[in-house]
């Protein structure tokens, strides 16, 4: 955390190590009790608290610990509309300039999002569904025989058909992205697992902005699909055995799809979350992940899922058929909005192959004085001549004499 000197420190690492200027409190003591901070009467007017990252709370009882920071933090990044905190702030600036998905957990929002938008019936009118629909036809050749609304029909199908409750029966878990997110039935391998860190971001859509969400969709369903594949290679390679203390059970590598996996639930794997927050992500209910019944808040193993559910679930999810055809329908659209284009280039190339065979074959009056003389013997200057060795010389015409 105090590596380099204090001029090169980011404001976070500044701010953790009690070194930001002008923060501080007013009398100056470092270690006071911890609500001696907490004692006025508006938040806006709390003094700063010291981190302690730099040792001036070492000695100080009761221990400083991490829901201390918690506490600290949660009046900056609530995310009710109810508050303006610093986590509201940066959303809607982050809407409003369009900020294009960047990860997996981006990626994954933007297409949960967008059905629950594109679903949205209490909008008769300017919905983002209609603005989708009007920017695909926008893009059509006008002789094309697709119209582009599959598109949007796979989309519905990945994620789970919008608002449809299809997780809430027993019977029905198609391998969609709800599933990864929404589903809390037990005895599956669906769970409430995913949970974008930009949640906040792209849950919100603006049907002015569809003609930027359409090239989102065409060209990062591919780019979503193989950033899903990473993260299921990257958990797969999970090697948690420096983090039990009994050598007897150790997870290798390889080891958390089988269901011999010692861990025992995901959430217990400590490796796991990191990975998830590479990609963008955290634990939708960890609670339920670990095997407390949601509604009750009771033990049951039923509700658990272990490594080997949410490997089978991911892995369900990307071989899952609404993927694929949504890439095919992605891959025909592109096909059809080209091939006007594609019609033109070969129609002008082949006029100019044309064109130079015809030329190489037979002679070309390019200086137009046939209409002017009664016999061509004079300028008839056949093009092969152009390719020998020896080429005539221009005294050899009689239109080049003097």
């Amino acid at each position: 955390m105090q590596g380099g000197p204090r001029q090169l420190w980011s404001a976070r690492q500044a701010f953790l190590c009690d070194a930001l200027p002008a923060f501080g409190c007013v009398n100056g003591e470092r270690t006071v009790p911890y609500d001696t901070h907490l004692s006025h009467l508006q938040p806006n007017q709390w003094c700063h608290i010291p981190m302690g990252f730099e040792g001036y709370l070492a000695g100080v009882s009761p221990a400083r610990h991490g829901h201390y920071l918690a506490s600290i933090l949660d009046y900056y990044t609530k995310a009710s509309n109810s508050y303006a905190s610093l986590y509201n702030f940066v959303c809607s600036v982050t809407c409003l300039s369009l900020r294009t998905p960047r990860n997996v957990g981006d990626m994954f929002m933007f297409f949960y999002g967008l059905i629950s938008a594109y679903n949205n019936k209490n909008v008769v009118e300017s919905t983002v569904q209609n603005e989708i629909k009007t920017s695909i036809s926008d893009k059509l050749w006008y002789f094309s025989d697709d119209n582009g609304e599959d598109i949007l029909q796979h989309v519905d199908a990945l994620n789970g058909n919008g608002m449809i409750n299809t997780h809430r029966r027993a019977d029905s878990h198609p391998a969609d992205l709800k599933s990864l997110q929404g589903c809390s039935q037990p005895s599956i391998s669906c769970g409430p697992y995913f949970f974008p860190l930009s949640w906040g971001i792209y849950s919100t859509l603006a049907t002015k902005s569809a003609d930027t969400y359409l090239p989102w969709i065409l060209y990062l369903a591919e780019e979503f699909k193989e950033g899903l594949r990473a993260l299921l290679n990257e958990f797969e390679n999970i090697e948690c055995k420096k983090h039990r203390k009994s050598q007897k059970t150790i997870c290798n590598a390889k080891c958390h799809k089988q269901k011999t996996c010692s861990c025992g639930s995901v959430v217990e794997c400590a490796d796991v979350l990191p990975v998830f927050y590479r990609f963008g992500f955290s634990y939708t209910n960890q609670a339920t992940l670990n095997g407390i019944e949601p509604n009750k808040r009771t033990p049951d193993e039923r509700y658990k899922r272990k490594c080997d559910a949410f490997y089978t679930q991911l892995e369900k999810v990307i071989a899952y058929d609404p993927f694929t055809q949504l890439i095919a329908a992605i891959n025909r659209f592109l096909y059809n909005i080209r091939y006007p284009f594609i019609l033109y280039v070969t129609a002008f190339w082949l006029g100019v192959m044309v064109y130079i065979s015809y030329g190489t074959i037979l002679p070309l009056d390019v200086i137009h004085i046939r209409s002017h003389w009664r016999s061509a013997s004079s300028h008839d200057v056949h093009t092969f001549t152009f390719f020998t060795r020896k080429t005539m010389p221009p005294s050899d015409v009689a239109y080049f004499k003097p």
